[in-house]
């Protein structure tokens, strides 16, 4: 998932990268630097959150203004059906969306824009044909933050506010519920090897910051926690899923890249943000 001017692409082998800002997503050759493609993905404002399946066929991406999202072809980013609805009511906010690793599904965090406002749900939708598969409130939460295809697919990691959830992605029952987080879990992503969960959760005013957590899948322990200072945003592995990255925003940003097996964090680098840009 990408945020205004981060790279998000299935791969970082020269394959290409994705931007998006103003309603465009872009793709660049990481080689040359050459923008190869983009297109006006969201006409009425900014994109939102980007998704790119593993196969490399398509990019998911979200809009900030409407409560839609909307499935390119990677290939020339050309809209497979056009906007799909992500509208469950008023007050509602399309958070995240992510698409399988095989292309067949994608599935879109809605929460809400506020303390008010309707019920959210994690939508599913079938990527070929763009119709709704299911609409899952796991533990009746209402307010979905965050969500991740297991790397085979078959599972669908989801974050709200203060818990966790992972859904079989076939049947659509809850195999998993974790109320480990404090915060809200802002962004959830699962290791490529699908050993580890990374939690990146949103600022706690009772504890002074956010944490930022590792799980093992396979038992569902939280194997090791970080304190920050300030809120998490957004997580990733490395491709061999060694070390796991947190961003982390305030008035300025922080990036923490942290070695799983080590549990130590290995850098941290500081970027300059503004609340205008």
């Amino acid at each position: 998932q990408a945020e205004d001017g981060i790279r998000d692409s299935s791969t970082s082998r020269g394959l290409g990268d994705v931007y998006k800002r103003q309603g465009y997503i872009r793709v660049w050759n990481t080689t040359t630097g050459q923008n190869t493609r983009s297109v006006i993905a969201v006409s009425n404002g900014g994109a939102g959150k980007l998704s790119w399946s593993d196969d490399g066929r398509f990019i998911g991406v979200t809009s900030q203004a409407a409560d839609e999202v909307d499935i390119y072809y990677a290939s020339n980013l050309t809209s497979l059906h056009g906007a799909l609805s992500s509208d469950v009511g008023g007050g509602d906010f399309t958070y995240d969306i992510d698409v399988s690793p095989d292309g067949s599904k994608a599935a879109i965090a809605i929460g809400r824009s506020g303390n008010g406002g309707t019920n959210g749900v994690v939508r599913v939708i079938d990527v070929i044909n763009g119709t709704v598969m299911q609409n899952l409130n796991p533990g009746g939460e209402d307010r979905f933050h965050s969500v991740d295809f297991s790397p085979s697919g078959s599972h669908i990691a989801i974050g709200t506010v203060g818990d966790y959830y992972v859904v079989d992605a076939s049947s659509w029952a809850t195999t998993r519920s974790e109320s480990a987080p404090a915060g809200t879990v802002n962004s959830i992503a699962w290791s490529p090897s699908g050993e580890h969960i990374a939690i990146c959760e949103g600022y706690v005013q009772n504890q002074g910051g956010s944490r930022l957590r590792i799980f093992e899948a396979d038992v569902w322990s939280n194997t090791w926690t970080k304190s920050a200072s300030t809120s998490c945003y957004s997580s990733d592995f490395s491709p061999d899923g060694n070390q796991v990255v947190f961003g982390l925003g305030w008035y300025a940003a922080d990036l923490s890249l942290i070695h799983i097996g080590r549990c130590r964090r290995l850098l941290t680098c500081r970027s300059r943000w503004s609340p205008y840009h």
